[in-house]
Formats: structure tokens, C-alpha cells, sequence
């Protein structure tokens, strides 16, 4: 069972967002799952790549998330972090 707020997020969506490194990887931990989507189909490497995150991005891939999800707008993660001028972080993706 997965738990959203009203725009879709899942709690690791928001760890991720605030940089909670610490909470992410313990929601990750306990299985939460790593490539849910939100209603504009971001998953949390999205917003990984979108605040420049490393480390962040890097924590997801090992658990297994999916670098080539498109969201709505048609963009993969690595879009996203090139678009905001993260190259270490699109480098991973």
C-alpha cells in the first residue's frame, strides 16, 4: 500500500524534495516503494534530478529506480537535471 497526499506524493517524494537524505534512505529501507509517480508522473528521481540531488539520485538507483520513466511533459530524469544545469547528476543518469 502506497500512501499519497492529494497531488500525488508519496512520503519518499517528500524526503526527497526537503533533502532528507537520512529519511530516504531509511523509507527505502522499509520498502517504500521507489518508482511510484505523482499526478504530473515524477517519481522521486525526478525530483532528484530537478533539485540536483547526487547523492539522493545515487540512493535511488541502487534500490532500483527506473532512469528512463518518462513523466507527462515526456521527460526522463536526466531531462529534468540537464534542464536545470545538474550535469553531475544527469552523468548517473
Amino acid at each position: 500500500m502506497t500512501i499519497k497526499n492529494n497531488d500525488g506524493y508519496t512520503p519518499l517524494d517528500m524526503a526527497v524534495e526537503r533533502e532528507h537524505l537520512n529519511v530516504v534512505k531509511t523509507l527505502l529501507l522499509k520498502g517504500s516503494p521507489v518508482n511510484s509517480v505523482n499526478d504530473e508522473g515524477n517519481g522521486a528521481l525526478h525530483h532528484a534530478a530537478w533539485h540536483g540531488q547526487l547523492d539522493m539520485a545515487l540512493a535511488l538507483l541502487g534500490k532500483g529506480a527506473d532512469k528512463t520513466h518518462k513523466n507527462k511533459a515526456g521527460q526522463t530524469p536526466r531531462d529534468m537535471a540537464l534542464a536545470r544545469g545538474h550535469v553531475d547528476v544527469a552523468n548517473v543518469l
